[in-house]
Parts: C-alpha cells; sequence; structure tokens
C-alpha cells in the first residue's frame, strides 16, 4: 500500500502553513502528489439580503470587494504553497503528475467550499486539515466532517507543523468499526515508523479491547509494535489520549472519527470532538 495524492483545502489563511507542512512531512517518503485546493465562493454570497433592494451601484460595489478578497485569498495560498514546498524540496508542477520526489500543484476553482472538497477528496488518498479551532474557520471545519462522515476518507488534522518524519506511532484501539478504518487507513505509513505501539484506554469496565488481535493483524502486515494498557483513573479518555501520546514523543496518533456518531458527540462531547479542536500531536482519523 502507498500513498500517491493528498489533498490540502487551503484558504489563504495562516493555518495554510501549517497543513502543507504537516502534507509534505507525509508526502516525502512515497513521493506523493500534494494537491492545494483553493475554492472561490461565488461573489454574489456576499450579498446580505434585506426587503429593501441595494442600489446598484452598492450591489456591484460589494461584489467587487468579494472578487477582490478572493483574488488576494488565493495568491496568498498560492505562495505559501511555493514557500512551503521550497523548504521540503518540492517540485511545484501545473498539475498532478507522478515524480520521482513528491511535487504539489494549486488547483483554484469556484464554489461551496465544503462540496468542493469533499468531491475533490474523492480521489484523493489522504486529506490534511490545519487547525479546526483557527478564526474563520466554519466552511473547512464543514468540510472536515462531510470528507469523514459522508466521503468515509481518511483525515489528518495537525495543530502545529510537525518539526520532523514521521517515526513514532501511537494506535488507539477502542474495538469499533471507526478504528479499525483508521488502523487500516494508517498501514501505508507503518513501513516509514521506527516504532509503533497499540494502546487502550482501560476505563471502570477494565476491557482492553482485545490489542493482541490488533497486533497480530499489524504482524501480518510485516511491522511489530508494542501494546500499552493506559488506565484512565477517571480523567476523561481524550485526555488520557493526549498525556499518552505526550509521554510517548509520538508523531502521530491513530484513531477512528465519530464512533458513536457525530451528532452525539457534538450535544454530549466525545474523544473525536475534543481532540479535533485541540489535538495533541497530527492525528489521522477515519470513519
Amino acid at each position: 500500500m502507498t500513498m500517491a495524492k493528498i489533498l490540502v483545502p487551503v484558504t489563504g489563511a495562516p493555518r495554510d502553513s501549517i497543513a502543507l507542512a504537516t502534507a509534505f512531512s507525509i508526502a516525502k517518503p512515497f513521493s506523493a502528489h500534494i494537491v492545494a485546493l483553493f475554492v472561490r465562493p461565488n461573489p454574489w454570497e456576499a450579498l446580505v439580503y434585506t426587503a429593501t433592494p441595494y442600489p446598484s451601484s452598492v450591489t456591484q460595489q460589494l461584489i467587487d470587494d468579494a472578487v477582490a478578497f478572493a483574488k488576494e485569498s488565493a495568491n496568498h495560498a498560492r505562495k505559501t504553497l511555493e514557500n512551503e514546498a521550497g523548504k521540503a524540496g518540492a517540485q511545484v508542477l501545473p498539475k498532478p503528475q507522478r515524480m520521482p520526489g513528491c511535487s504539489c500543484s494549486f488547483h483554484e476553482t469556484q464554489g461551496y467550499f465544503a462540496h468542493v472538497v469533499t468531491q475533490a477528496s474523492l480521489l484523493a488518498d489522504l486529506v490534511v486539515f490545519g487547525p479546526l479551532s483557527s478564526p474563520g474557520g466554519v466552511d473547512i471545519n464543514q468540510a472536515f466532517v462531510d470528507t469523514l462522515l459522508r466521503i468515509d476518507r481518511p483525515v489528518i488534522i495537525a495543530e502545529e507543523a510537525p518539526n520532523r518524519m514521521i517515526r513514532t506511532i501511537s494506535i488507539a484501539w477502542d474495538g469499533g468499526t471507526a478504528a479499525a478504518q483508521a488502523l487500516i487507513a494508517a498501514i501505508p505509513f507503518l513501513s516509514h515508523a521506527e516504532k509503533v505501539e497499540v494502546f487502550t484506554v482501560l476505563t471502570v469496565t477494565g476491557r482492553d479491547h482485545d490489542i493482541a488481535a490488533v497486533s497480530d493483524f499489524i504482524s501480518l502486515h510485516g511491522f511489530s509494535c508494542t501494546e500499552h494498557r493506559v488506565p484512565a483513573e477517571g480523567k476523561p479518555i481524550a485526555q488520557v489520549i493526549t498525556e499518552h501520546v505526550r509521554q510517548r514523543n509520538t508523531d502521530l496518533l491513530v484513531m477512528g472519527g465519530y464512533g458513536r456518531g457525530h451528532l452525539r458527540e457534538s450535544l454530549f462531547g466525545g474523544v473525536t470532538a475534543e481532540t479535533r479542536w485541540n489535538p495533541a500531536v497530527p492525528t489521522l482519523m477515519a470513519h
């Protein structure tokens, strides 16, 4: 298994550099191609409709301002891609193309951001997002949820740009379907890792969710891993996971996304909801 195409939604915001730096650190071992996708909104969406129509001059000014802002944002996103590509030693190409090393291209289109991103993710091996808690992230958050839940594509979210390649991988296991999908999505990364561990959080029930079976599965793919059973000690599971991966100096956390359902976690909280807003390390999720 390999990684050929990585999609990175960009908006011209500071989060772009984090998402792109993360994507390049992932792409380099696979000589993968990164597509930075910028979506221009329909300029008519800048209009706020009222009972009293705007004068035509005001309408045109609002549209012109929206077009100018989108152009400025696109230019900023393109420059960020070029800067991060330069740091990674990657080639910037006019369109996706298989090259000896990792490469990238910039694609600009118009439409509804979340819809365009989720449609583009259909033909991507992985989608990488920067901080979802940054200001002005409503559209990108919807794109994250739709990509993960509707398109069933593995995603990576990162709060900070990684300072090294992926060497240590921690797989959080709860015995659920989402965790299994995340594990399978992470298989390509295992061949480039120096240390792999699978761990489960022991709650009051004491269940370890049979992590030995996970080790056997990983072994059949030709990789070794260690097993850890981490007691919760009354702490929220998300907190336990965060503390554990920080102690392990983990480069990539692998976990299921919304295993209990998006609506339920949005209303009552959950591991995915907590990790989504504040990932301790770059986190691969699948549903």
